[in-house]
C-alpha cells in the first residue's frame, strides 16, 4: 500500500508556511494522541499519529522538505538514513518510565508514568495559548522526582530547541515559583505534576494570583488546579489514578507477583480551562481548544 502524501496527512498545501504546518500538526496531534484515544479505535488513531508525526518532522526541517519536494519519500533517505524507525508515541513515548515503577520496588514494564504522560501535549498547549512564545518555563524540582532531570527535562529541552525556543529550568520555590519563571522571563509555564491532590492548594492560590497580575499562562495537570483557579489543564484524573494504584497494591499483598500484573495506564485524559482566569489575564482562549475542552468553568 502505497504511504500518503506528507501534505495531504497534514491537511496543508505544498506553499504552506511552517506556522501553518505546526497548527496543523498540533491540531492532528490533539485528535489521535495514544494517551487520549482507547479501546477499539485505539490502534487506528495511533496510526494517524504516528503519521502527523513522521510529516511535522520532515516538513518543519527545511533540509528534509527540499528533498522531499525534489525526489519525494525517496529523497529522504539520503537526509535521513534508510531504516530510520519511528516510535508509535513520538519523543515521549517511553521515556518517562513505568505508571507503577516505585510503588512495586522499580523496573521497567512497559508502561509510561502517569505523571508525565501527556507532557508533549501541554507543551502544545502552551503554544496554543501563546504561539510566540520563545522561552517556557517548566515549573518543578530534581530533588522530588528523579524522572523529571533524567527524562523530562532533557525532552523537553530537546522539543523547545527544535522550534528555535528556550525551555527554562524554574526550581520548586512554593508560592514563589510562578513569580520566579515571570522574573525569569518565561511568556508561559508548565507544571509536570498534579499538586492540589499532594497538599498545594495555597501554593496554586498564589501561582494564580501571579499568573493573573504578570500575564503568565501556566499549563497545569489535573482539573483540580483549574478547578482551583488555574487557567487550563491536561492530564490525567488523580483519583482514578489512585484508586487503580490502590487495586494493584491490594493483589500484590494478597501474594501476586508484581512481575505478573499487566501494565495498567490510565484510559481517560482530561482538558480543562477556566474562562474566567482567561478574563481575568485578558488572554482568548483559541476555539480550538475550547472545542476540545472536557470541562469549561465560565
Amino acid at each position: 500500500m502505497a504511504k500518503r502524501d506528507f501534505y495531504e496527512i497534514l491537511g496543508v498545501p505544498k506553499n504552506a508556511s511552517e506556522d501553518d504546518i505546526k497548527k496543523a500538526y498540533r491540531k492532528l496531534a490533539m485528535k489521535h494522541h495514544p494517551d487520549r484515544n482507547q479501546g477499539d479505535g485505539a490502534k487506528a488513531s495511533e496510526e494517524k499519529f504516528k503519521e502527523a508525526k513522521e510529516a511535522y518532522e520532515i516538513l518543519t526541517d527545511a533540509q528534509k522538505r527540499a528533498a522531499y519536494d525534489q525526489y519525494g519519500r525517496a529523497g529522504l533517505d539520503a537526509a535521513r538514513g534508510a531504516g530510520t524507525g519511528f516510535s508509535p508515541s513520538d519523543a515521549f513515548g517511553d521515556i518517562f518510565g513505568e505508571m507503577f515503577g516505585d510503588i512495586f520496588g522499580g523496573g521497567r514494564r512497559g508502561g509510561r508514568n502517569a505523571v508525565f504522560r501527556g507532557a508533549d501535549l501541554r507543551y502544545e498547549l502552551a503554544l496554543e495559548l501563546v504561539p510566540d512564545a520563545k522561552r517556557i518555563a517548566l515549573l518543578g524540582d530534581d530533588r522530588f522526582w528523579p524522572q523529571f532531570k533524567e527524562r523530562l527535562r532533557p525532552a523537553l529541552v530537546e522539543l523547545a530547541k527544535k522550534g528555535n525556543r528556550e525551555l527554562l529550568y524554574v526550581p520548586w520555590n512554593l508560592g514563589m515559583t510562578a513569580e520566579d519563571a515571570s522574573k525569569a522571563g518565561a511568556q508561559v509555564a508548565l507544571t509536570p505534576s498534579h499538586l492540589i491532590s499532594w497538599g498545594y492548594r495555597h501554593t496554586i492560590e498564589a501561582w494564580v494570583k501571579t499568573s493573573i497580575q504578570r500575564r503568565l499562562p501556566i499549563v497545569y495537570v489535573g482539573r483540580e488546579e483549574v478547578e482551583a483557579g488555574g487557567l487550563i489543564s491536561y492530564g490525567t484524573n488523580i483519583l482514578e489514578d489512585l484508586r487503580r494504584a490502590a487495586q494493584l497494591l491490594a493483589r500484590v499483598l494478597k501474594g501476586e507477583n508484581p512481575g505478573d500484573l499487566p501494565v495498567d495506564q490510565a484510559s481517560r485524559f482530561e482538558l480543562a480551562v477556566n474562562l474566567k482566569t482567561a478574563r481575568a489575564m485578558d488572554l482568548t482562549i483559541p476555539p480550538s481548544i475550547l472545542l476540545r475542552a472536557d470541562r469549561v468553568i465560565e
